[in-house]
Order: C-alpha cells, then structure tokens, then sequence
C-alpha cells in the first residue's frame, strides 16, 4: 500500500495592536478559509504589539485552529512584531497579513494556487493603485517609494507591503537579520526569484489604523537606512566639500584681517566655528560607517515575548 504524502503546512503570521473589534471577524473569516482549502494543513501566530484593550481574550476566544500567541513586553512596533512572528513560523509556506482585514484571503488562496504550481521563494502583493488612508498619506508614500528606488534595481515594484506568501527558505535567512529590520525592503536583496502579485485591499471592518505620521515617518528611515549607506557617504561629502569651501574663506577672511578690514577677534571666531564644524561632520560620519558595519555583523538578537499556545 502506498503511504499517503504529507501536505504542505501553512502558517499565518498576524501582528496585532489593539484590534479587539477586528478579531473575531477575522478568525470567522480564517475558519471559512481553512475549511475550502483542506489539502493544506493551517495554524496561526499572533503577535501581540503591547496592546491594551482585548485583544488576547479575543484570540482566545475566537481561535479556530491551533494557535500561537506571542505577547511582547511593551508596543515595539509593527516590524519587530512581524520579525517575532518569522522566528516562531515552521510552516513550509508562510503568509505574513494584517488583522483588518483589508488584505483579503481570497488573494491568499490566488498565492496558494501559484506556489503550489511554481518554484518562487516569495509572492508578494502590492497596491496597484493605492485609494486606502488621507490624500496626505498617499502624497507621502509616493514620494517615498520614488526616494527608496533611486540607485536601488533590486527594488522594482513600489506599494509593497506585508501581505505575502514566502518559503520557509527565505524566512530563515530574514531571521539571520537583527531587529529591527524592515523585511518589505530586505526580500528584493535576499531573493531574485519573486512574483509581484496586484491585489485591491478591503476597507476595514472595525477599528481605527494605527500608522500615524510619526510611524511612517520611523518606518520609511528604519528601512532606507537598512539598505543603504548613502546617507553615510552623503554627510562624509558635505563635510568635504564644507572644508574646501572652509579652507578657501579661510583665506579671505585672512587677507582681510592683514589688511586691517576685520574686526578684532571676529576672525578667530569665524575660523575656529566653521573648520572646526567641518570637521565633526566627516568625523561623525567615519564613526557611523564603522558602527553600522559592527551592528550588521554582532548585533544580537533577543526575543522579549512570552508564548501562549491554543489547542483549538
């Protein structure tokens, strides 16, 4: 008798703040999803960011399937809870979505088809056209998407976010990364082998979001700073370029002072200010250059979570 294959396990990665109202349309929804795609074997983790409504009770509550979930010490942030979430994930495939709602799982499904029929290490959505958040925040990531791009080819698709399907593969090299790390920005670095799939995110069903401005704002530096030392090697010529043009006033303002068109001490002043100005600026900028290859290599990463399991 042949012995029956083992099916593909899947686990769903959900960071969570503070989305008590959320939960239990979600998990109904995760329950009509797991029941039309059988062949596969489902559990979930969640990650909870520090919330503090009830949020938890809800997920026990409302739980499915087995369950996961990863309580952090205090709100670290949406990147970190998602990285927490990777750490813990065994599944062969892993979904990575929000608990709004707004990333749809009949697109979940669309990705389960493609994977099963493919060798992609990732599928990862992207907004075509985005009409969720104010007109200020659409302004806002346009701008930023057209920032990152520059002198970056490994980042072709802009409106990625966290909505994606990965082998478990690539989510173990995510996992050599420290925290915090923007993971959106670290795939196109660490696989050529992507699909970038369109989806129409759904409006909320209950709740508030989260990302303020000040968020984004964290979130855009975290990551541009994670792919790149330009702003490093940005400062170190400004403070070049501050210097030479230091260098060339300096000697007018010395011409002047031998020519008596100066006023006492005024000279000195002046000179000491902007050399010395000029100076601290490719100094701060070697020690960052250092810094950031030091974290990379022998930063360590620690997990300041506890865990409780569901048995659903």
């Amino acid at each position: 008798m042949g012995t029956k294959s083992k099916s593909v396990k899947i686990t769903l990665v959900i960071p969570v703040f503070n989305e008590e109202q959320s939960i239990p349309h979600l998990l109904n929804h995760i329950n009509k999803f797991v029941q039309s795609e059988k062949k596969y074997e489902f559990d979930l983790i969640f990650i909870d960011d520090g919330s503090t409504d009830e949020s938890i009770k809800m997920i026990i509550k409302y739980a499915p399937i087995t369950t996961k979930v990863l309580k952090l010490d205090r709100n670290r942030g949406h990147q970190f809870a998602l990285s927490a979430g990777l750490r813990e994930a065994d599944g062969d495939w892993i979904v990575t979505m929000d608990a709004d709602l707004q990333h749809p799982l009949e697109t979940v499904s669309e990705m389960l088809r493609i994977f099963s029929s493919s060798d992609y290490e990732v599928i990862q959505t992207f907004q075509e056209f985005r009409t969720k958040g104010t007109f200020m925040k659409r302004i806002l990531s346009t701008l930023f998407w057209s920032l990152i791009r520059i002198g970056r080819e490994k980042i072709r698709q802009k409106n990625v976010g966290d909505f994606r399907i990965m082998r478990n593969s690539l989510v173990e090299r995510l996992n050599n990364y420290s925290d915090p790390k923007v993971i959106r920005f670290l795939i196109p670095i660490l696989s050529n082998n992507i699909l970038y799939l369109p989806f129409v995110a759904d409006h909320r069903i209950a709740g508030t979001p989260k990302y303020s401005y000040g968020k984004m704002f964290q979130l855009a530096l975290d990551g541009y700073l994670q792919i790149s030392s330009r702003p490093l090697k940005s400062i170190a010529k400004i403070g070049l370029v501050s210097l030479i043009l230091t260098t060339s006033y300096a000697v007018y303002v010395a011409w002047n002072y031998f020519n008596h068109r100066a006023l006492p001490g005024w000279t000195s002043l002046v000179l000491i200010t902007v050399f010395f100005g000029s100076l601290n600026l490719i100094a701060a900028s070697l020690v960052g250059e250092y810094v950031a290859r030091l974290y990379e290599k022998n930063s360590v990463i620690k997990n300041p979570y506890k865990i409780l399991e569901i048995k659903a």
